[in-house]
């Protein structure tokens, strides 16, 4: 299967990619799973394939958004893709919870999935926005 693989990062990147990172884990260590996912999505989006692994798991234990076996089995799959060996062990344990369509949609969705480049200003708006309650974590 091909999948889109991220360009390297540019060093304001880094930076940015570092610090939602720290928000990530603070957020986490808190409790607070749904800043914590607020701040591991733009991650995740990127390409960023540890960040893809952490988000499938959280989407298959419900931690901070509501449980979707497909989004596991997609985002696992997709972070497995880039070398991850333990979203490859995930992706079976995952998929031994689903019917076949939607182990089928959670693949069309990974073979269609783009990287969204991390930007900032617009997911501060978007952070800015979950903060008042007006983002939909269920994508």
């Amino acid at each position: 299967m091909a999948l889109a693989v991220p360009a390297k990062p540019g060093p304001l990147e880094d930076k940015y990619s570092a610090a939602l990172w720290d928000k990530y884990q603070a957020a986490s260590g808190r409790g607070d799973l749904v800043t914590a996912m607020v701040h591991l999505r733009p991650l995740a989006e990127a390409g960023d394939a540890v960040a893809q692994w952490v988000l499938g798991q959280r989407y298959w234990t419900g931690g901070g958004v509501p449980v979707d076996d497909v989004l596991a089995h997609m985002w696992s799959n997709l972070s497995a893709a880039q070398g991850v060996k333990i979203a490859r062990g995930s992706l079976g344990l995952i998929a031994n919870l689903m019917t076949p369509d939607q182990i089928a949609e959670a693949q069309r969705m990974a073979r269609e999935w783009t990287v969204k480049p991390l930007d900032a200003k617009s997911w501060d708006a978007e952070i800015r926005k979950a903060n008042d309650g007006g983002i939909d974590l269920t994508k």
